[in-house]
């Protein structure tokens, strides 16, 4: 860190606790719509170090000109100690105007360098409401927070304020914001909150899942969950990736919660739809493997999981990233990746999971392994590669536990490698300790943890997220701390979060 970077991290009253995993909380919004208030907020609600760009500016230039050059300073001052304190393990709300899609990422930037959670508030105020405080500001009846902009400052940074394109979550400080801070609070502290009474639900059915999807089920589900008083609608997904977009498009307008009523394929599509937002993922088990269902405990009945949901809890899970690709269950590199790459999704229903064992019996026949570069974090290892498995939970294909270790909260991946000539011996012998969760007694098994992952290899191999079929490597692998809010059962298996309530 530059002198000039000391001097202001220096002068930071710095809270004594930490947050379970760093955060960092980005502000951006005009003058007057109360971002240094609800900064402070936030502060006395948790410990979190603000770094606030005008009092940054008052403390290198105490009559400040706001040229460019000046502008230049206070900035990369303030990036440079907001990435200090998030090497330091500290959380940080970094308080401006963050007008510019550019200044903002660099902040998305340093989050992911950092392994911190991203928060993106954006405030906003009526405008007669932001009006009066500036004038009470003006009269020293207001907390200036080092600010000098006025009405005209504001009308002009409103037509120069570029739309947030990442999710966020916007806050409304006209009135009271308790609610908000503490919302906001236990997002960041980790810790589940109830849903909300009378939640705005948007359903999106994948009507080709799988088997067990049938119409009366769902009537039931859709009629008990109005009479509990939920806002409830349904869209029916026509094509393969549309329910990413009808997720997005429901986080967008602000929905409470989004209902994946399908299999793994579709949640993943959900999933990715809903990263980085403050719309709640739910599941109704009604595909083919229904893992995520599995791995949280909720029920196979349809109705009785919408009961169970009701009564449940929102919580806050990391999410893998695949290159562009989010994964909420696990990736797989190799030998598992090359069995999914062959199956077609007529195949993939069809007697399952049997289909898919016998499927993998077949390829382990004849499946080598290849020589690949895994890089975990800054350690690298390399030699004959048979599966590399990146859990970012636990449970695999429903059935057995490859990466054991992993929790969903912890911000960071577990990898589980298989190294050897691969064969049906082989994998064999790895598949069936696996299920004995013994997978430890036959050589060749790494198990690793690492906030990145990166894996190249002279053949390129096949990639799988969440059981769908991605790509090939090389491919960079990311965990993304609580990138996803869950509705979950409000009895959960014991490890599969770190925090408790």
């Amino acid at each position: 860190m530059g002198q000039t970077a000391n001097r202001i991290r220096a002068a930071l009253p710095l809270p004594s606790g930490r947050l379970p995993r760093p955060a960092l909380v980005l502000l951006c919004g005009l003058p007057g719509t109360g971002k240094s208030y609800l900064a402070q907020r936030l502060a006395s609600r948790l410990p979190l170090a603000i770094v606030a760009s005008d009092q940054v500016r008052r403390t290198l230039f105490p009559q400040p000109t706001y040229t460019p050059e000046e502008h230049h300073i206070v900035h990369s001052t303030c990036l440079e100690v907001v990435a200090g304190l998030l090497e330091e393990g500290h959380s940080v709300i970094f308080d401006a105007t963050n007008l510019l899609r550019r200044h903002r990422q660099r902040y998305y930037t340093l989050a992911e360098e950092k392994g911190a959670a991203l928060l993106i508030l954006q405030t906003t105020a009526a405008p007669e409401v932001v009006r009066r405080r500036l004038q009470e500001r003006a009269e020293g009846r207001r907390p200036a927070y080092g600010s000098e902009a006025d009405w005209t400052v504001y009308l002009d940074y409103a037509g120069k304020m570029e739309p947030v394109r990442r999710p966020h979550r916007v806050v409304d400080t006209s009135g009271d914001i308790s609610a908000a801070v503490e919302e906001i609070a236990r997002y960041l502290e980790g810790l589940p909150a109830p849903p909300p009474p009378h939640p705005r639900v948007r359903l999106i059915l994948n009507p080709a899942a799988g088997q067990t999807y049938r119409l009366a089920d769902l009537e039931e589900v859709l009629g008990y969950l109005v009479r509990q008083g939920w806002e409830v609608s349904l869209r029916e997904t026509q094509k393969p990736g549309e329910a990413m977009e009808l997720a997005r498009q429901a986080a967008a307008a602000g929905l409470d919660i989004v209902v994946a009523v399908g299999g793994d394929g579709t949640v993943n599509e959900v999933v990715n739809g809903l990263a980085g937002t403050t719309t709640a993922l739910a599941v109704l088990p009604m595909g083919t493997g229904n893992v995520w269902a599995r791995e949280q405990g909720l029920p196979a009945e349809p109705l009785e999981a919408a009961q169970a949901l009701l009564q449940g809890q929102i919580r806050s899970m990391d999410l893998g990233l695949a290159g562009s690709r989010y994964f909420l269950l696990m990736a797989g590199v190799g030998y598992d990746a090359a069995v999914v790459q062959t199956m077609t999704g007529d195949t993939r229903k069809l007697f399952w999971p049997w289909s898919y064992i016998l499927r993998g019996i077949a390829s382990a026949i004849r499946y080598a392994g290849e020589e690949a570069v895994i890089t975990l974090d800054e350690q690298e290892i390399s030699g004959e590669t048979v599966v590399a498995i990146i859990g970012n939970t636990r449970l695999y294909g429903g059935f057995a536990q490859v990466t054991p270790q992993a929790t969903a909260d912890d911000g960071l991946l577990d990898v589980c490698i298989l190294r050897g000539k691969g064969g049906l011996p082989q994998i064999s012998l790895f598949a069936l300790l696996t299920l004995l969760q013994r997978q430890q007694w036959i050589g060749g098994v790494e198990y690793r943890r690492a906030r990145e992952v990166v894996i190249s290899s002279r053949t390129p191999l096949y990639v799988q997220v969440d059981g769908e079929p991605i790509g090939q490597t090389p491919m960079t692998f990311r965990a993304v701390p609580r990138a996803l809010r869950v509705l979950l059962p409000r009895d959960i298996p014991p490890g599969l979060f770190g925090q408790s309530p």
